[in-house]
């Protein structure tokens, strides 16, 4: 792909009516375009990854029969890893017996490994605004789902090699979390043949298709053909159980909660406790500005590790900006351009401004170097004003430096 951007990867669907019709909602087939798998990933660079023996452990790398992860003593041996852990590491010779027997493989955690992967990875976590992993799979088309499954988060697949039917059922598990009882792994095989319904849709997906499924929704692969590879996108957004979290932080900065309990023996004493307790929460939220810490909080989760902003050997604080604007547009406004997005406006001050906001309108994530390199002409106290009117007018936001 010559770009790599939300918007690519999900097209000819546009980013706007994805947000206000597919996602939470529907399943959405990607239609087939075969330049959008070109660079993306490829048996080259899993080769490459598998090579680098030391990077895998039994959470990681996963031999997969007929749906089930063989056991890690059956392709593993014990060794410990750079923190001195010891852990299962996958045995190459013992992997490719595997592989050789028809099993598929599972590369998990893999987002970051390839410039690729971590620019695709950023983009799903752009536009679903939570923390995105990336999962490889090699799957032989002879393997063959024990059942239905669904994710705990939105799952995006990406097909790269090979042909494969991809089946979508009727049932969901609602609000599904990575808790015992919430997650697909803890709960019985009976409750998901109960629970998944009937197919409700077929897609047979060719190199540079797709797929989403929003969280819950129970889907599988059965049948294909060739030599499949395709990528699995998992995006598990925030719940109350991370404001849960957050408060815990915040009720430690308050005397009341720092209180020990009294003793149970006591239960007029310890009501009333528990009544200051409970009135102080409310206070605490306003007085501590808890909606915008929780959505601070979101942002620094969803974002902070989407675009690398190491320039060594330079010193330079590298900012990252998001483009946080869908549907915005510039306007001509006599002799001037105007920049509106949803969350506000403003005039770009400069020529130069207007092309890199028309540029930047098309990423998810952008740098001082990415417009350097995209408008080399332009000065660098003209990019930091062009910037500047960009996040007046609501298009970017920083998300790092």
């Amino acid at each position: 792909m010559t770009e790599i951007s939300f918007s690519s990867l999900i097209a000819p669907e546009t980013a706007e009516r994805f947000a206000a019709a597919v996602r939470d909602r529907v399943p959405l087939t990607i239609r087939e375009d075969s330049g959008r798998a070109a660079g993306l990933f490829s048996w080259d660079d899993a080769n490459r990854l598998l090579n680098v023996s030391k990077l895998w452990s039994a959470q990681t790398l996963r031999p997969i029969v007929d749906g089930v992860p063989v056991e890690p003593q059956d392709y593993c041996f014990q060794a410990r890893n750079r923190d001195g852990q010891l852990l299962w590491r996958p045995d190459p010779e013992a992997v490719t017996e595997q592989v050789a027997a028809g099993a598929a493989l599972e590369l998990d955690a893999v987002e970051t490994l390839t410039p690729a992967l971590a620019r695709a990875a950023a983009a799903f976590q752009s536009g679903l605004g939570a923390p995105c992993s990336v999962m490889v799979n090699a799957a032989p088309t002879t393997q063959q789902p024990v059942t239905a499954r669904f994710k705990t988060g939105d799952c995006v697949v990406l097909n790269l090699d090979g042909v494969r039917t991809w089946r979508v059922f009727g049932g969901s598990f609602e609000n599904p979390l990575d808790m015992p009882g919430y997650a697909f792994d803890s709960l019985p095989i009976d409750f998901h043949e109960a629970t998944c319904g009937g197919v409700e849709q077929e897609v047979t997906l060719r190199p540079g298709a797709g797929l989403y499924v929003p969280a819950g929704r129970y889907h599988d692969a059965p049948a294909g053909s060739g030599s499949g590879l395709h990528l699995e996108f998992h995006v598990v957004r925030p719940t109350g159980i991370d404001l849960a979290a957050l408060l815990e932080t915040m009720v430690s900065e308050d005397a009341v909660y720092r209180t020990a309990m009294p003793r149970p023996e006591d239960a007029a004493v310890h009501d009333a406790h528990f009544a200051a307790l409970s009135a102080r929460l409310p206070e605490l939220a306003a007085e501590l500005g808890l909606a915008a810490r929780m959505r601070d909080e979101q942002r620094r989760t969803a974002f902070r590790d989407c675009v690398g902003g190491f320039t060594l050997p330079s010193q330079a604080d590298a900012v990252v900006y998001r483009v946080r604007a869908g549907g915005a547009k510039l306007v001509r406004r006599g002799p001037d351009w105007l920049l509106r997005t949803p969350h506000g406006k403003a005039t770009m001050p400069s020529e130069a401004a207007r092309t890199v906001a028309e540029w930047a309108m098309g990423r998810d994530f952008v740098t001082d170097a990415d417009a350097a390199r995209a408008v080399p002409d332009m000065a660098a106290a003209d990019r930091e004003t062009a910037f500047a009117a960009l996040c007046d007018a609501g298009l970017l936001e920083t998300v790092g430096g």
